[in-house]
């Protein structure tokens, strides 16, 4: 056992002498660092008339695959709007008079938010319907 306690002492001894010890070591204060987050990118007049066309236009089709005779729809005080600054989200809302499955025209309200992504030049419809 003295044989057991001495290497203990030794290997101890031999740890602090290296300049090891059981104290944690104090971390260093981390360095702040900046990054610049790029601005989202916005489109210029000409776009923006371009992505209602095309928000207009999609709503239009989503709305149109919901009806019984979409080839019969007629668009009635369709008012599209733009939300944000950057030309992104996109609010489409009218009337729409269309036939109903015996064939009389019917008025309906539609509501349609879309969001436009400027990079893919594409929409992401969510069309409602008002009762």
């Amino acid at each position: 056992m003295n044989k057991t306690f001495a290497a203990i002492a030794a290997i101890s001894a031999a740890l602090l002498a290296g300049g090891c010890s059981a104290e944690a070591e104090t971390p260093k204060a981390a360095t702040p660092t900046t990054s610049t987050i790029p601005a989202a990118p916005t489109l210029n007049k000409s776009d923006m008339i371009g992505a209602r066309k095309l928000v207009e236009k999609t709503c239009k089709e989503a709305v149109s695959k919901q009806l019984k005779s979409p080839s019969s729809v007629k668009w009635v005080d369709v008012e599209t709007t733009n939300s944000d600054a950057a030309g992104t989200r996109w609010t489409v809302a009218g009337d729409m008079d269309s036939q109903n499955s015996f064939g009389a025209m019917i008025r309906g309200a539609f509501g349609c938010s879309a969001t436009y992504d400027i990079a893919a030049e594409s929409t992401v419809v969510r069309v409602e319907f008002a009762g």
